[in-house]
C-alpha cells in the first residue's frame, strides 16, 4: 500500500471510524486516539488482509477489538453515561449539526427531546445491542457485515438487532406516555 494509497483510505474511512469510536467513549480525544490506533494498525499490517471480507468490514473490526482494549483498561464490564456527560456531548454533537431544526423552533425541541430519549434508551442496552445498532443504523452496514465484525452468525445478529429494536420501541413509547399521556 502506497502512502497516497493508505491517505485516500484514511481520508474515506476516518470519519466513520471515528463516528464509532465516539458514539460508546463519548470522549472526542479518546475516539481521536482510538481512529490513530486503528489506522496505525492498518499501515502496519495491511499485508496480513486477507480479502474474506471487504476492507471497511476489516478496518471496522479493528475498531471494535480497539474500543473494547479501551473499556477493558477502564476495568469496566459495561459502559454507562452519565446524564451530565450524555447532556453535554449532545449539545456537542447538536453545535457540530447543521441547524437544519432552526427555522421551526417547535421542530427543534421535538428533534432535541427525541435524541436525548434515545440516548437515555441506549444506555439500557447491553454491549452487544449497542453495537449492533451503532453499526446497522448509524454506519448502515448489512447484517452480513456486523456478523464479521461481531464474530456472530448472521441468525445471530438478525435476533439481536430484532430484541435491540422491539427493546428501543417499547422504551420509547413508554417515555412518550410518561411525558405526553397516554393517547389511547
Amino acid at each position: 500500500m502506497t502512502i497516497q494509497e493508505f491517505e485516500k483510505l484514511y481520508q474515506s474511512l476516518a470519519p466513520f471510524v471515528f463516528k464509532l469510536a465516539y458514539s460508546p467513549v463519548l470522549n472526542k480525544e479518546d475516539a481521536e486516539e482510538i481512529v490513530q490506533d486503528v489506522f496505525l494498525i492498518v499501515f502496519d499490517k495491511h499485508n496480513q488482509f486477507r480479502g474474506d471480507a471487504q476492507l471497511k468490514t476489516w478496518i471496522y473490526k479493528i475498531t471494535y477489538r480497539k474500543i473494547q482494549d479501551y473499556f477493558k483498561a477502564l476495568n469496566r464490564k459495561k459502559r454507562t453515561f452519565d446524564r451530565t456527560e450524555l447532556a453535554k456531548n449532545i449539545e456537542e454533537i447538536e453545535h457540530n449539526q447543521t441547524e437544519q431544526y432552526s427555522s421551526n423552533p417547535s421542530s427543534r425541541i421535538i428533534h432535541e427531546n427525541l435524541e436525548f430519549f434515545l440516548y437515555e434508551v441506549l444506555n439500557t442496552l447491553n454491549q452487544e445491542q449497542q453495537w449492533v445498532f451503532r453499526l446497522s443504523w448509524e454506519l448502515k452496514l448489512s447484517n452480513q457485515e456486523i456478523s464479521e465484525i461481531l464474530s456472530k452468525s448472521i441468525k445471530a445478529v438478525e435476533s439481536i438487532r430484532f430484541r435491540t429494536m422491539s427493546k428501543i420501541k417499547e422504551q420509547l413509547s413508554q417515555k412518550f406516555d410518561q411525558i405526553y399521556g397516554d393517547t389511547e
